[in-house]
């Protein structure tokens, strides 16, 4: 599998260039974030990108990107695998103002806030908890403190989940703390007149969203539909 990587020097971006270089894989071009450069992988210089050469494109750049990676796959015909936060959850609506609101699917694409399959699951045990009949519910997220979004776009996606699964009329807060080197750290807390139940996620690194984001790439690919997809999706798909 051919991989182009936009936001291919940021933190997230290097991890999944190491692992593509240490897999069967390859890291073909990369895009970066600043000046939305396009580059080859084994060239210093700006090049422009040789669709020929690439199977799947990875984005974990930053929201402005967001529209020309888009429309370049689509224009392409190439599947995107996006991890992109600070835009709120990507939907049909949200292409749609893109690409056109008579646009056709030219290509698959996967958007997540976050590649974790632990938080795909801690999305799951949320929608479980709907029989809990909560009264109130409140969320945390810590991060370092170079995240330029916050809240963090996982927390408003489960907060979203929860709002829907539980019912709720008002909004859920959210907690946003930056600190030092913290991965992400995501803590639900959920609680009825007897209980209290506290889902609590912490990525130990970014190791975790790049094996990720590369794992959704390789199902990504062997799609034959365009349209959005999503995490629930590709975690009900590889259980069964």
């Amino acid at each position: 599998m051919n991989v182009a990587v936009v936001g291919h020097t940021g933190r997230v971006g290097l991890e999944i260039v190491n692992l593509l270089k240490s897999s069967n894989h390859k890291f073909t071009a990369g895009w970066s974030s600043q000046g939305q450069k396009m580059f080859l992988a084994d060239e210093i210089k700006p090049a422009i990108w040789n669709p020929k050469s690439i199977d799947v494109v990875i984005d974990f750049s930053q929201p402005e990107n967001f529209e020309s990676v888009v429309k370049w796959c689509q224009g392409h015909k190439k599947p995107l695998v996006s991890g992109v936060t600070g835009l709120g959850e990507i939907k049909i609506e949200k292409l749609k103002e893109i690409l056109g609101h008579d646009f056709k699917f030219e290509a698959p694409i996967f958007w997540a806030s976050n590649m974790s399959i632990g938080i795909a699951l801690l999305k799951q045990f949320i929608e479980m908890s709907k029989i809990f009949n909560p009264t109130r519910v409140s969320i945390s997220e810590t991060h370092h403190i170079h995240k330029k979004d916050s809240p963090s776009g996982t927390a408003i996606t489960l907060a979203a989940k929860a709002k829907q699964a539980f019912g709720l009329s008002k909004d859920i807060p959210i907690e946003a703390i930056r600190t030092e080197e913290v991965f992400g750290i995501h803590n639900v807390k959920i609680e009825n007149e007897e209980e209290i139940i506290q889902l609590y996620h912490e990525a130990m690194n970014r190791k975790v969203f790049a094996s990720g984001s590369i794992k959704v790439a390789e199902w990504l690919v062997e799609k034959s539909e365009s349209r959005l997809y999503f995490m629930e999706e590709y975690i009900l798909d590889v259980e069964n």
